[in-house]
C-alpha cells in the first residue's frame, strides 16, 4: 500500500511542473507618454511673464485694470480672475488667449507687449508646452 501511494505522488509530481518560489504578480510598465519634465510655473513660467508683461514699463503690473502678472497674482488672474479669464485652455493650447497674444503677428489680437520685444520662439514654445501640460501651479 505504501509503495502504490509513493507510485500515485510520484506520478502527480510528474505531471506537475516543479514549484518555483513565487516572486508575485508581474507588472508591466506603461510607456512613458510624458518624454520631457513638467515645465514649473514658479520656475519658469512666472519669470518670462515678471521680464517680459510686469516688470517696471511694461503693462501687466498691479496698476493694470484688467491682468496682473506680478508674482502675487498672475496664476490666479490667468486661471480665474483676470478680466478675459481663462487666459489658458488645456485642450486646446495654441487657442489659448494667453499664447495667442504672444504669438499673433499684425493680427487680432495684437501681440504683446505693443510694440516689443516679443518673446523669443523657444519662450512661447515653453508656454505652450506648460499649458499643453495642464497649467499646472508648480
Amino acid at each position: 500500500m505504501k509503495h502504490a501511494l509513493l507510485l500515485a505522488l510520484g506520478c502527480i509530481g510528474l505531471l506537475l511542473p516543479a514549484c518555483e518560489k513565487d516572486s508575485g504578480p508581474v507588472y508591466i510598465k506603461p510607456a512613458d507618454t510624458l518624454t520631457q519634465s513638467l515645465i514649473s510655473y514658479a520656475g519658469e513660467i512666472q519669470p518670462l511673464l515678471t521680464t517680459n508683461c510686469a516688470l517696471p514699463g511694461n503693462c501687466h503690473n498691479e496698476f493694470h485694470p484688467m491682468l496682473n502678472l506680478l508674482p502675487c497674482c498672475s496664476y490666479d488672474q490667468l486661471l480665474f480672475s483676470g478680466a478675459s479669464a481663462p487666459y489658458v485652455d488645456t485642450l486646446s493650447p495654441e487657442e489659448s488667449l494667453l499664447y495667442l497674444k504672444i504669438t499673433s503677428f499684425n493680427q487680432t489680437p495684437p501681440q504683446m507687449p505693443p510694440g516689443g520685444p516679443y518673446m523669443t520662439q523657444e519662450e512661447t514654445g515653453k508656454i505652450l508646452e506648460w499649458i499643453a501640460q495642464g497649467a499646472k501651479n508648480n
